[in-house]
């Protein structure tokens, strides 16, 4: 069963260190920009697009919680980072999404197979 456990990472952007989480909120925020199908963000042909709506959408939850009204799209977050921190921020993303959607370690098991739970049966 995967848990959402709403991993935490520092930021650096233009002067400012922000505290990027992965919440319900940033991915609420990305299903109703892609009109509620989420999983058109995390398509791969789309990785850097993804990445700076991903990012855009974390930052923003950062300045909503911090009460910064600053916001920023995929189109500023371009120009801001250019091509040199794509990786990095591609790599970001990609190993918060991993530990946020990852199954508990500890405590919780795996789900069983149709075909293991009829052999119990």
């Amino acid at each position: 069963m995967a848990s959402l456990r709403l991993p935490v990472r520092a930021f650096e952007l233009g002067g400012k260190t922000y505290q990027l989480v992965l919440n319900m909120n940033v991915f609420a925020d990305l299903q109703e920009a892609h009109d509620g199908n989420l999983l058109e963000v995390l398509d791969s042909k789309n990785e850097i697009r993804a990445a700076l709506e991903i990012l855009a959408a974390m930052l923003n939850e950062a300045n909503d919680v911090s009460g910064d009204p600053e916001r920023f799209t995929a189109r500023t977050l371009g120009r801001a980072l250019g091509v040199g921190r794509t990786a990095p921020v591609r790599e970001l993303i990609r190993s918060m999404l991993t530990q946020a959607l990852a199954p508990d370690e500890e405590g919780t098991e795996k789900p069983e197979s149709a075909d293991e739970e009829d052999e119990k049966n």
